[in-house]
């Protein structure tokens, strides 16, 4: 029972997200399912009526009169075997069509849901097998749901119609036509449910091997791939997954051909017992020629729709399942919430930002990777955050820009938690250059205009941005200048070396006109006189404006007005340059070890 109920649950799950893809397109198919059905039936009993006026006008005494009536009944079984293959097409672009709508709508949702979910998730191997099998398998199956139901409803009009016909010969071949195809029923939804766990427990590898092709086909990684002989190495990891899962897969169906095989023998008894019957009754006399026709092809095809009717029932609950999986997905739920309602940030800042005594460990990690660090940034101060590879310097951006919570301790915007602010409203205030920046396939101009994705910033304020990042010469050599595609994804394009592209992803950074600006190793692929203006960029911003760098290398901190210096997740130094080299701490030691290769 609580099975039926899940799976009834599953439909109207289903049945919803159809609903919401397209109203009118459901309808319109729901409509041609059934006039198949109805026609299919007008087409048997047509057939039984021309074989008996065809039988009767033999045996009558003038066989040429009975002619007419014979045309006329033909004349119809033309008409709704017109209307039966009309229906078939049109059911068939309908069907085309609702997949479409109902699996893009389905991707929106993934894509929706995907942009909403904590950071977090995205670090987690479980959630990533959970979104490709949402990615990948949800929508296609997801969309095949109202096509199936549809067909199981055509299915059982037909049979209950059929089983009637039938049942006016014998009652007893009703069950018999029942319990035909039970078996095969049976194997097919045990072949489903295995293959949704192999599905399921096999995701780690398809991603595995989904990420080999994707290295393999990476230009960025066309010249390493080359030098160290990786194609080779990531191909054979490739061709050993593949084989493995299509190894797997392959047993499975060879599992799931012999159980339909057999099942598919359980009816074809049930058929010769119920055709002999009938034809032993057309020898005694007792039916007409044209019952004979109209019982053994009611007969087969009721078989036939009992066969796709639980066919159906075990796709359907085949999909169930992935549907299952999109709903868990669907429903998961963003630890770090909006407050209600959000506190206003203030305009313009007063105090500015404070790190008061954070500590933060990352989810399944149980080393914190930030320990009772605090520090303040004032409004139109620029604050320098340094440290060694591990020290905590991107984790502390992360925090800033609320990815996460802070385990213990707060950060605040004028005496206001972050945790009291709309996540959204503070990111509008917020401009970032993330050490991981996006390298995006569009124009070097779209990819500009993204800092400002909520504006419409003119072509003088991209170039401008350019110019403060020392992009601009860079994209006026392009072939298109700013309308130049860049990478290799579109024909006509240019592709750029890892400092041109992170040219751009800081011009995109500056473009946006926010009181904080966060830059996160902005010139580790820079060369030294690029380096130098885009710091005299950085360390000149708009009055009142908060400038924190966050960088390893220690040249480009020192006009910073305070430096903050990280150490195993700790606060360990503070002051300006020249405080710390009097301190001779941790600071020193780095800047003394760095400043050795330009002696």
């Amino acid at each position: 029972m609580v099975v039926y109920r899940r799976t009834l649950a599953k439909l109207g799950y289903a049945l919803r997200l159809i609903w919401e893809s397209s109203r009118g397109v459901s309808v319109a198919h729901a409509g041609v399912v059934i006039a198949q059905a109805a026609l299919s039936l007008g087409t048997l009993v047509l057939l039984k009526l021309v074989i008996d006026a065809v039988t009767a006008g033999l045996a009558g005494p003038e066989p040429a009169a009975a002619f007419g009536r014979v045309g006329i009944l033909i004349g119809f079984t033309a008409i709704v075997a017109v209307l039966s293959a009309a229906c078939g097409s049109l059911d068939t672009a309908l069907s085309e069509v609702l997949r479409e709508r109902v699996s893009d709508h389905l991707q929106e949702l993934v894509h929706a849901k995907s942009g909403e979910v904590d950071l977090e998730h995205f670090e987690n191997a479980h959630f990533l097998d959970t979104l490709h099998r949402a990615q990948i398998e949800t929508p296609a199956r997801a969309a095949n749901v109202l096509t199936i139901l549809l067909q199981v409803v055509r299915s059982a009009v037909m049979l209950v119609a059929i089983a009637g016909l039938l049942f006016t010969f014998s009652w007893w071949i009703v069950p018999v036509l029942l319990i035909a195809d039970l078996p095969g029923a049976i194997f097919r939804i045990r072949s489903s449910l295995a293959q949704f766990r192999w599905t399921r427990e096999r995701s780690t590898l398809e991603r595995e091997a989904r990420n080999y092709g994707i290295l393999l086909g990476a230009y960025r990684l066309a010249q390493e791939i080359r030098v160290f002989d990786l194609v080779r190495i990531f191909s054979g990891r490739f061709r050993a997954i593949r084989q493995r899962l299509r190894g797997e897969r392959e047993q499975l169906v060879r599992r799931r051909v012999a159980f339909e095989a057999l099942g598919s023998g359980c009816a074809a008894v049930a058929m010769l017992v119920v055709f002999s019957v009938i034809a032993q009754q057309a020898l005694a006399g007792t039916v007409t020629v044209g019952d004979v026709v109209m019982y053994f092809a009611a007969f087969q095809r009721g078989n036939g729709q009992l066969h796709e009717l639980l066919h159906g029932t075990a796709r359907f609950y085949e999909s169930s399942l992935y549907l299952t999986e999109l709903s868990e997905f669907l429903a998961l739920e963003p630890k770090i919430r909006d407050p209600e309602p959000p506190k206003s940030i203030p305009d313009p800042l007063r105090t500015g930002i404070t790190v008061e005594r954070v500590t933060f460990t990352y989810p399944g990690s149980e080393r914190p990777a930030l320990r009772d660090v605090s520090l303040h940034a004032r409004p139109g101060e620029r604050i320098a955050i340094v440290g060694a590879n591990g020290s905590g310097k991107t984790t502390l951006v992360k925090l800033l820009c609320r990815f996460y919570d802070p385990e213990r301790g707060r950060i605040t915007v004028d005496g206001t938690s972050l945790g009291e602010l709309s996540r959204t409203a503070w990111w509008k205030n917020i401009s970032v250059f993330f050490q991981e920046h996006g390298n995006y396939y569009l124009s070097a101009r779209d990819n500009i205009a993204m800092g400002d994705a909520a504006g419409t910033p003119d072509a003088e304020a991209i170039s401008a941005a350019a110019r403060r990042s020392d992009a601009h010469k860079m994209i006026e050599r392009l072939p298109h200048g700013y309308d130049t595609v860049l990478g290799s994804f579109r024909e006509h394009n240019a592709e750029l070396s890892a400092g041109e592209w992170q040219k751009v992803a800081l011009a995109r950074t500056q473009l946006r006109e926010a009181p904080i600006s966060i830059y996160d190793e902005p010139t580790s692929m820079m060369d030294v006189l690029s380096e130098q203006r885009v710091l005299e960029s950085i360390w000149n911003p708009a009055p009142g404006r908060i400038t924190i760098l966050i960088s390893h290398r220690l040249s480009a901190v020192r006009l910073a007005d305070r430096i903050y210096v990280l150490a195993d997740g700790c606060l360990a130094e503070t002051g300006t340059h020249d405080e710390l080299m009097r301190l001779g701490g941790t600071y020193s030691e780095l800047f003394s070890a760095q400043a050795v290769h330009y002696r």
